[in-house]
């Protein structure tokens, strides 16, 4: 369930992926999932790490593939992203990932 509010901005953002990510690490903890795509900026690869130390998976798109390498890019520098992976190839990963028992 998703809630919208009036919140001051998180990253500069409302709605933010950071406030996104980190609620979703807390609540599904190792049977998350986190992808973060093209967009500039860093939002969400800060707390994108939530979920990646909570034993989830995390993807992330590569740089070829992305129109602006921004917040991919930092997540993968943090080492939050557990693997890139090119727009073309993002939702079969998805669903192999969702398909697979954890």
């Amino acid at each position: 369930m998703v809630h919208l509010t009036d919140a001051p901005l998180v990253s500069g953002h409302r709605p933010s992926a950071d406030v996104l990510f980190a609620s979703v690490a807390l609540s599904y903890q190792n049977l998350a999932l986190g992808v973060i795509m093209t967009g500039m900026g860093k939002d969400g690869a800060a707390q994108l790490g939530n979920i990646y130390r909570e034993g989830g998976m995390t993807l992330g798109q590569d740089e070829k593939s992305s129109v602006v390498y921004g917040m991919p890019r930092v997540a993968w520098e943090m080492g939050h992203v557990m693997e890139q992976v090119p727009l073309a190839k993002m939702a079969r990963r998805i669903c192999d990932v969702a398909k697979t028992p954890r």
